[in-house]
């Protein structure tokens, strides 16, 4: 038996039990690993839900038929109200076949009352499993948060290729041509020396058709603050449209 350490957090014991004397053997089994116990003992499932909530506990004992409560009524809300917290079955009348119905509804392990010198090994290995679980899913969510991380930049580097792509002018708010992009010359055709250098020369090279519908547009932009997608044929340096 190990001593404990005046340091070591203190475990929350959950106990669902209907009778006190058993309660305090599991409790003074526990001690016994020289592990720092705060228990409470509840035996209906109003005291239950309320200890849950209130006590918090790091691991649940319970009893498998007491005359106000099921045990399996005790798994279901521990489940629902507190999922990862271990949950052990520790019971004089609990045999094979309800011990895996008991596993198979989600409850971590079964001590007989008889055996109780298996209780501290049980809610230690309990304890070890619900840490590995928390670091796992600790585990996976950075990694998410990396992936999603990712992601972005990624699709801020396609959005950048397809910005250099297709080409950008920064307009100032009297409408003259700030800069543009190295690429948008080419794209229309045009030496660097000779590209318009504001929105009216811009729009001297647009067809005469699609004028209006651009103007349109870009006020509907200007307004609003949001992209807006428009098509419109522009006269090239060899005086094709495109």
């Amino acid at each position: 038996m190990k001593s404990a350490s005046k340091t070591e957090p203190t475990l929350r014991v959950l106990l669902v039990e209907d009778v006190a004397a058993d309660a305090e053997l599991e409790v003074r089994e526990i001690k016994r690993a020289g592990l720092r116990v705060s228990h409470r003992i509840v035996d209906s499932e109003k005291d239950f839900i309320r200890a849950l909530r209130e006590f918090a506990p790091d691991v649940i004992l319970s009893d498998f038929s007491m005359p106000k409560f099921d045990g399996m009524d005790a798994l279901r809300l521990a489940k629902e109200l507190a999922p990862d917290t271990p949950f052990i079955f520790v019971s004089g009348t609990l045999g094979e076949e309800y011990a895996i119905r008991a596993l198979k509804n989600g409850a971590t392990d079964y001590v007989v009352k008889s055996n109780l010198v298996r209780l501290s090994a049980a809610v230690e290995r309990a304890l070890a499993e619900a840490k590995l679980l928390r670091e796992r899913r600790q585990t996976e969510a950075e990694l998410e948060i990396a992936r999603e991380c990712l992601q972005e930049r990624e699709a801020g580097l396609r959005r950048a290729q397809l910005m250099a792509k297709l080409g950008h002018v920064i307009t100032g708010p009297d409408g003259s041509f700030e800069s543009w992009s190295d690429t948008l010359p080419s794209l229309i055709g045009m030496q660097p020396a000779s590209m318009p250098r504001s929105t009216r020369e811009w729009l001297e090279l647009v067809h005469p058709e699609d004028r209006e519908a651009l103007r349109a547009k870009s006020i509907e932009a200007g307004a609003t603050g949001q992209r807006v997608d428009i098509e419109y044929r522009l006269r090239r340096h060899d005086a094709e449209w495109r």
